[in-house]
């Protein structure tokens, strides 16, 4: 796996590659940088051992980070390695079948075994029918309600 500035070279060549290859007018071409990327990574991935990196950048007047004009990414770098947080296990690592997510605890129907399916699909670049066209099995039709009752 790659590093932020791996991935940042990576985004200027696409984004000069995409740009030279389509009409201004017509479509627009938006992305961000490495640095929020990664950060948003940790956060997606993370748990309660990140609540002092963010009670710590709040203190430190990382406020409005969503916006790149007030992005403080050496603030937060600094606050990660105070409080000895490892980005690459949060964003770089494998994780087990049998691992535990903080959001876990959160049922919205969707099974571990078919997110699982769906990570192993997705690295052989392999694509799921819309739930419109064909139930993919991922046991959010418990519920009973949304895409899974509509009238095929």
């Amino acid at each position: 796996m790659g590093t932020a500035s791996y991935f940042e070279e990576k985004r200027k060549f696409l984004t000069r590659q995409v740009r030279s290859q389509i009409n201004q007018r017509s479509l627009r071409y938006i992305c961000h940088d490495a640095v929020t990327s990664e950060l948003e990574g940790i956060f997606a991935r993370g748990d309660r051992r990140l609540s002092n990196v963010i009670l710590k950048a709040y203190k430190r007047g990382c406020i409005f980070d969503a916006w790149t004009d007030f992005f403080k990414p050496d603030v937060w770098e600094e606050i990660m390695t105070e409080c000895k947080v490892d980005k690459n296990f949060y964003n770089y690592r494998e994780r087990g079948e049998d691992e535990i997510f903080p959001w876990d605890i959160i049922d919205i129907g969707v099974s571990k075994k078919f997110l699982r399916r769906e990570y192993e699909k997705s690295k052989k670049e392999e694509v799921t029918p819309n739930c419109r066209m064909n139930c993919a099995g991922c046991g959010a039709a418990k519920f009973q309600t949304g895409v899974c009752m509509e009238e095929r």
